[in-house]
Parts: C-alpha cells; sequence; structure tokens
C-alpha cells in the first residue's frame, strides 16, 4: 500500500473523570475531502475525487465498519470537523507514503486553536459554519452531476433499444416483401404454383413472427424511451439543484469572508478620548467616546471581604451567625462591644467562636450597687480576653453587701466559697479590710473597718473564660 497513508487521532473531554486516566473519551465524525486529482503510478489508476467520512467512537478516529482510516497519498482537507455537537475549524493535511509504517497524527497535525475554555468569536464562529455548509453544498453538487451522466447512460442505452427495434421492422418487412414476390412467381406456372404457394405460406408465417417480435421489440424501446426521457428529466432538475446549491454555497463563502474581515482584533484609545477598533480585513471603526469626566471619591466605605476561607470580616459577633471551620480567623471591623478579633476553636457550624483580642473598656458600674453601702464611692469594672477586673474608689460607709448578682460575662468560671478578694488598708491608719467575690462568687463585697476615706482605692483581677457580653453594664467611666 505504497499509495496510501494511514490517519489516527485520539480525543477525550476537557472534564475529566474521577477514575485513571482521568480522562473522558469524546464521539464524533470527521470528514476528508481530497485536494487535486491523483494518479497511482504502481497500477496505473486515477484516484476517484470522493470525500472519505470518518467517525470518532469512544474518542478513537475509525473508519466504516471500526476498521482503520487509509487514505491516498496527496493533500486533504479535513472539513465537518465536528466533536460532542462543537463545529471546529477545518485545516489540511498531506498525507504521504511515510505514512504507511508510520501513522499520520490528526492531533499533531492540526493547527493549534484557542486557550482552554476560550469560546471562539461570534464571527470566527459564523465562518466555520458557513464554510462547513459551503462544503456540503458542494458535495451535494458533484454527486448530482453523478446523478446526471447516469441519467445519460439511461439515456443512450434507450436510443440503442430504438435502433434494435428499428433493425427488427426493417427485417419483417423484407420478409413480407419476399412473401409478395414468392406469390407472384405462383402464378406465372402452375406446375409451380403449388410449391409456390406452399413456400409463400412459410414465408409469411416466418414474416408475421418477425413482425411480432419487431413489435414487441418497438414496445420495450418506447418503454425504454420514456424511461430515459424521465432520467433525463431528473438529470435536468438534479443539475439544476446543484447549480443553486453551488451558488448557494459561494454565496454563504463569500459572506464568512466578509464577516471574518469585519472581525474586530483590538482596540487602541486616541487622543480625543474615541476607541478605535482594528479589523481583521484592515482599516479601522470609530466606536465613540470612550472616556467621560472623571467621578467624585466615594465617602462611602463598600463591605469589607473576605481576603481568604480562613481570614473573615464581618460586623457583629461571629457566634451563632457565622459558619466556618475550626482555626479561621475573624475580625469584627465594628468591635461590637470592644471585641475585635475572634479564633474559632471548636466545630463546622456557626458556634466555637473565641474573642482573641478587645477589652470593653472601663465602665461604671456604681448605680448596679447598694448605696446604703457604697456612698459616695465609684465602682468600676474592665473585661479582656479571659480577665475581669474591677476597682473600688473610696469612700465606702460601710462593709456589706455592694452587689448581689455581678453581671453576665464578668463571673468566675466555676463560683466556689474561695472567691477572688483583695486586702484594702486605710491610709494613714493601721485598719483595713477587704474587697472581693461573696461566698458563692456571684456577687461583690467589702468587709473589716471601713471609713469615708477619699484616698482608698482597691483592684480585683481574677480569670473569666465564659463568652463575651451581649451586652456591657453600666456606662463608659
Amino acid at each position: 500500500m505504497a499509495d496510501y497513508g494511514q490517519v489516527v487521532a485520539r480525543f477525550v473531554d476537557s472534564e475529566g473523570v474521577p477514575t485513571a486516566p482521568h480522562t473522558k473519551p469524546v464521539d464524533g465524525v470527521v470528514t476528508f475531502k481530497p485536494l487535486g486529482k491523483k494518479v497511482i503510478t504502481s497500477i496505473p489508476a486515477t484516484v476517484a475525487k470522493s470525500s472519505v467520512r470518518a467517525e470518532i467512537v469512544d474518542g478513537v478516529l475509525q473508519g466504516e465498519g471500526g476498521g482503520e482510516v487509509w487514505l491516498a497519498v496527496g493533500r486533504w482537507r479535513v472539513t465537518d470537523y465536528v466533536i460532542d455537537g462543537a463545529w471546529l475549524k477545518e485545516f489540511d493535511i498531506v498525507v504521504t507514503e511515510e505514512h504507511e509504517a508510520v501513522p499520520l497524527d490528526l492531533t499533531l497535525a492540526a493547527p493549534a486553536e484557542s486557550a482552554p475554555g476560550e469560546p471562539l468569536p461570534p464571527s470566527e464562529e459564523t465562518r466555520i459554519r458557513a464554510e462547513a455548509a459551503a462544503a456540503a453544498a458542494e458535495r451535494s453538487a458533484d454527486d448530482a452531476a453523478e446523478a446526471a451522466l447516469a441519467a445519460d447512460f439511461s439515456a443512450q442505452q434507450a436510443a440503442g433499444h430504438a435502433t434494435a427495434a428499428q433493425q427488427a421492422a426493417t427485417q419483417a418487412g423484407a420478409s413480407a416483401f419476399n412473401a409478395g414476390s414468392s406469390a407472384a412467381a405462383a402464378q406465372s406456372s402452375e406446375d409451380d404454383a403449388r410449391a409456390a404457394a406452399t413456400a409463400a405460406a412459410g414465408s409469411a408465417s416466418a414474416a408475421a413472427g418477425s413482425a411480432s417480435a419487431a413489435s414487441g421489440s418497438a414496445t420495450a424501446a418506447a418503454t425504454s424511451a420514456g424511461s430515459a426521457a424521465s432520467a433525463v428529466t431528473a438529470a435536468q432538475a438534479a443539475r439544476t439543484g446543484a447549480e443553486m446549491a453551488r451558488t448557494g454555497a459561494e454565496a454563504a463563502r463569500t459572506g464568512a469572508e466578509a464577516a471574518q474581515a469585519g472581525m474586530v482584533t483590538g482596540g487602541t484609545i486616541d487622543g480625543a478620548g474615541h476607541l478605535i477598533l482594528s479589523k481583521l480585513g484592515g482599516g479601522t471603526i470609530d466606536a465613540g467616546n470612550a472616556t467621560g469626566p472623571a467621578g467624585a471619591d466615594s465617602t462611602v466605605p463598600g463591605p469589607p471581604g473576605n481576603p481568604t476561607a480562613y481570614e473573615m470580616r464581618g460586623t457583629g459577633f461571629p457566634e451563632g451567625a457565622v459558619t466556618a471551620n475550626p482555626g479561621t480567623y475573624y475580625t469584627d471591623t465594628a468591635g461590637t462591644n470592644g471585641a475585635w478579633r475572634w479564633l474559632k476553636v471548636s466545630g463546622t457550624g456557626n458556634t466555637g467562636w473565641k474573642v482573641l483580642f478587645g477589652d470593653t473598656g472601663w465602665r461604671d458600674v456604681s448605680s448596679l450597687c447598694d448605696p446604703t453601702v457604697l456612698g459616695s464611692g465609684k465602682v468600676h469594672v474592665f473585661k479582656t480576653p479571659g480577665r475581669v477586673t474591677w476597682r473600688l474608689i473610696g469612700p465606702v460607709l460601710k462593709a456589706g453587701t455592694l452587689m448581689t448578682s455581678l453581671p453576665t460575662g464578668y463571673r468566675v468560671d466555676a463560683p466556689n466559697w474561695l472567691a477572688p478578694a483583695v486586702t484594702v488598708y486605710r491610709s494613714g491608719a493601721p485598719t483595713s479590710g477587704v474587697f472581693g467575690l461573696g461566698g458563692s462568687g456571684s456577687g461583690l463585697e467589702v468587709s473589716g473597718a471601713f471609713v469615708p476615706d477619699t484616698s482608698s482605692t482597691a483592684y480585683l483581677d481574677y480569670a473569666s473564660l465564659l463568652p463575651w457580653p451581649a451586652t456591657l453594664p453600666g456606662t463608659p467611666a
């Protein structure tokens, strides 16, 4: 097969599959159209100018019946290149004698296409479809021309039948003339009349048979002539349709070329602020003013975004509102109740958040204390992640319970009888008292010898890992 070469190809989808080898084969069709006349010298023989249709089954290029694809040596155009409903751009290949031993890989021979996932421009897709339609119309015209040749051959056969019928009729006429001549000779000789009459009867019988045969041949000739006339009419109609199809194909090709020439390849902004578009076929298009006056800067900031999946931003507490995985950081851009930075320490839902950075500032909670104990003194509280600090500023009227129930978020983790407390010494005197939480750790108390003294100030500090308070007690100090 030195005058033929093998063509192979494999096709896979851009979407992979979760199993090895991670590719998904596709289906489609490919048509190979010969370009120019080809003569095989080893036979010798002329290669018929006909297209070869191949299929893509499970990603593999196959010929008719699932066999290999072999093409005559020469130039071919790969057209009607459709894979899973997508039309691909046609291109030319050259099949050589070397492809008998080493097949031509259609994938490597194809020109580079657009980047994966990048759709063709509308004008490019229109041009490809128009060229495919033109190629299909040209093949229809070739088929119609072959049908016309077959009709002409049928007409020639019908004419041959008519000629044979005329010859048979001529032979019948000659037989009848011979019969008449025999009858005339019989009249000149009485003795030979009987023999001549017998011969004449035989000749007449033969003439009748020839006439009957001539009549059958004439009927067959008339039928063949009618069929030939119908075939000629159909061939003429087919030729007319082929010419119309060829004209439409040429118009489609012209339209495709015009569309391609008008395709925009780029653009620039000129000195007047106009957008100037460049066309593939040459020339430019002024698309009008593309710039406007500069707008004023916005004074309203946009909403914060999330830089990464593990670095989130928003306003308000994330606890019970923001879903994330453990290890995710959250920044409250409003610093609600003094809490700015949070960390997700447990769970995959919207709970399990802990405050990493923030403070409530000093809050004056004197209004929450018993005035008969506190008198004109002040009580302030300050909270940071994991710590609570109280501040008592004298004078204090007497010992007793300042606050029976601490605000939510300011208590110890597990109240017990060993509640935090601090010793307070009166300025300039040996007397002292205790400032701390009550026996259960739920209230605030003072005990010991307290007398009005503006210089008496005490601080009480202890650990507290309770959730950050949803509301802050008292007022800013």
